[in-house]
């Protein structure tokens, strides 16, 4: 079964029922076309060697393994590129104080969406687990900053995971 890794931070998110998303990088930087547009664009590497009819000029084109050019995709394509799927199952995991990543919980993804990090609110922070009773964006930020290693996370696209665990959350010992 696929596994999410959490901070311990979090755990008590899980179990108090303010942690229903989980903000997750892309696998690769992408953008939308414009705020009206269904297509995203990102950056890709060719994984082998192409070679196209030029038939305008009466020859041919070769584009060599390792090339980067720019992907378009529909939002469809763009989660196929991610591991995770609307309503599979999925083990929350951390690392205990040993340092050995143990399960905390089991949940099912409800949904999947993107949101562009200008858009994140106080409360998508705090759907995100951060503390309510502080400013949970600017949490939001320096944690994407320091530990997800985002240099400027407010010009990211992020997956917003919808979770719901099964049963209790566990604690987590050693």
């Amino acid at each position: 079964m696929l596994q999410m890794k959490f901070k311990p931070c979090f755990i008590d998110a899980f179990r108090n029922g303010r942690k229903t998303t989980s903000l997750r990088p892309t696998g690769f930087d992408c953008y939308q076309a414009g705020q009206e547009s269904a297509e995203y664009f990102h950056e890709d590497t060719l994984t082998r060697n192409i070679v196209l009819p030029d038939y305008s000029a009466g020859g041919t084109l070769v584009f060599e393994e390792g090339t980067t050019f720019t992907r378009a995709s529909d939002f469809a394509g763009l989660l196929k590129r991610q591991p995770y799927r609307q309503y599979d199952n999925i083990h929350l995991v951390t690392e205990n104080k040993n340092g050995e990543t143990v399960p905390f919980a089991v949940a099912f993804i409800a949904d999947i969406g993107v949101i562009q990090g200008r858009q994140i609110t106080d409360e998508v922070a705090v759907r995100d687990g951060f503390n309510p009773e502080t400013i949970p964006a600017t949490e939001l930020f320096a944690f994407m900053r320091d530990t997800c290693h985002i240099e400027n996370p407010k010009k990211r696209n992020l997956l917003a995971v919808h979770l719901h665990p099964h049963r209790d959350v566990v604690a987590v010992e050693g």
